[in-house]
């Protein structure tokens, strides 16, 4: 995984929005942690955890396939085995909102390969 890579983490059962997996946008790429940290939602990381680190891509309105990176919004710290799916392309929409943010596509076949990705790999567990 690269730095600007697209990748799912599976959403967690009954989570409040619905969600199956979650989009993130790569912003540093697998690496081990190198001291005791706890990111923004809780969780906490000890020393030689592999992680990845992202961005979430929060879902527009009703849409199934229009999602914002907020360019201010936080990183996220997530174990590396996590990681359901990398790769995909999401171009932008000739939309922008809020601060200048633009909207990005999840286009069919990215979600039909998300799918079989989180079902192949959970099947493995």
């Amino acid at each position: 995984m690269e730095i600007g890579d697209n990748f799912v983490v599976n959403g967690e059962e009954g989570n409040n929005e619905g969600q199956d997996f979650w989009l993130i946008y790569c912003t540093k790429y697998l690496h081990i942690v190198k001291k005791e940290l706890k990111c923004k939602w809780g969780i906490e990381f000890e020393d030689k955890d592999e992680v990845v680190v992202g961005k979430y891509y929060q879902k527009w309105k009703d849409s199934n396939s229009s999602y914002i990176l907020f360019k201010d919004s936080h990183v996220e710290y997530m174990y590396a085995h996590l990681v359901k799916a990398i790769k995909f392309f999401m171009p932008p929409k000739n939309h922008r909102v809020f601060g200048n943010d633009a909207i990005f596509e999840l286009p069919p076949n990215a979600v039909t390969s998300i799918h079989l990705a989180i079902v192949l790999l959970d099947d493995d567990e």
